[in-house]
């Protein structure tokens, strides 16, 4: 398997490359995980993570999904649009209610706020790629 990686890799084939560590979940790689991270890439980061692990896997799996998945809110809030930022809630983050239903109100708390940052907690957050909730 690593030949045929290395291979892939080699002839730069890079798409095939990582699409290949995805779907045989053999190779997680980092790098390309951290850089799409910080690109903001929050779908492709989505997509590369369930290669290897789902949502339902365990607590840590749901745990780091959720985190993903929460990144997309602030920053439809940010560009004040709420249309967006409730089928987020509704599509991406609603499923995860039940595993932590204070933090899911406390996220749609934030739609009644003209700016997201007026809550005490996100008061100093400024890049919405690299905003925690």
């Amino acid at each position: 398997m690593i030949i045929y990686m290395n291979f892939v890799l080699k002839i730069s084939l890079s798409w095939g490359y990582f699409r290949l560590e995805q779907e045989s979940g053999f190779f997680f790689n980092m790098k390309y995980f951290e850089e799409e991270v910080h690109k903001g890439n929050w779908d492709e980061v989505k997509k590369y993570l369930s290669g290897f692990t789902k949502v339902d896997d365990n607590r840590y799996s749901m745990k780091i999904f959720l985190e993903i998945r929460k990144q997309k809110y602030p920053e439809a809030l940010d560009k004040h649009d709420r249309s967006k930022a409730v089928e987020i809630l509704i599509k991406d983050l609603k499923v995860f209610a039940s595993f932590n239903e204070d933090l899911f109100k406390e996220i749609t708390q934030l739609l009644t706020l003209e700016n997201f940052r007026e809550n005490e907690q996100l008061s100093k957050y400024g890049d919405t790629n690299r905003l925690e909730l």
